[in-house]
């Protein structure tokens, strides 16, 4: 058992080594304008969650003990879920990229922070973190993550435009929510889908924790009367 958990760390440390990779691709070599643009996206600060949460659980052990490292991971997993399906199914196909190219080619430290860290985490959640850590009202605040970061987008991008910032500074990191060109309607009918796509990532995460719970709670009965 100890042997066990001491292998469930070990994985723990190489997946904060390969979320950190990640992260150093697309911050190295900035100017002040491209790592303010850079933490501007959602992707990242997703990351940046997902390197925490996972450093914290590698550093201390038993940090799913307590209620708020709970609610926190599953926060950092439902962010890096949202990552992996907006880029999947939005982004993937257009001419997007986190980082200044004059012609978008298949870009390496996108693919790993938009599918590699997604797959890490269901990875340490299905197989590390322990069973039944969830409340159902864990899934509407979740929520408060994607809404800060929409109601700071917003406020930035008003804020570079009224006090005249450098174009440098990137107004929206994301093409759907620029306001100023889609419209209202369009903007409206995003959040709203995303909301939605929140919520049913919520849902599902939850339900996962039940069922791994039920599962092993199986499992140890079933030993319990082999023995």
């Amino acid at each position: 058992m100890e042997k066990c958990g001491k292998t469930k760390r070990l994985y723990r440390v190489i997946f904060v080594l390969i979320v950190g990779i990640g992260l150093l691709i697309h911050m190295k070599d900035q100017n002040l304008a491209g790592f303010v643009n850079s933490i501007s996206y959602f992707t990242i600060l997703s990351n940046i969650m997902c390197f925490c949460v996972l450093l914290y659980s590698a550093v201390k052990r038993n940090a799913h003990a307590s209620k708020r490292f709970n609610l926190v991971y599953g926060g950092a997993l439902l962010s890096i879920t949202l990552t992996f399906f907006v880029y999947s199914f939005v982004l993937a196909n257009s001419d997007f990229t986190m980082r200044a190219m004059e012609n978008v080619t298949f870009d390496n430290g996108d693919i790993l922070v938009h599918y590699l860290v997604p797959a890490i985490m269901w990875v340490d959640f299905l197989w590390i973190m322990p069973h039944r850590i969830f409340l159902k009202e864990y899934i509407t605040k979740w929520l408060i993550i994607p809404v800060i970061y929409f109601i700071i987008t917003m406020i930035k991008a008003y804020g570079y435009n009224y006090f005249s910032i450098s174009e440098e500074f990137k107004r929206y990191p994301y093409d759907f929510l620029n306001i100023e060109v889609n419209g209202v309607p369009y903007l409206i009918s995003y959040v709203g889908l995303f909301t939605l796509l929140c919520i049913g990532i919520g849902i599902g995460i939850c339900v996962l924790d039940f069922v791994r719970g039920m599962i092993y709670t199986k499992k140890v009965c079933a030993n319990i009367k082999q023995t």
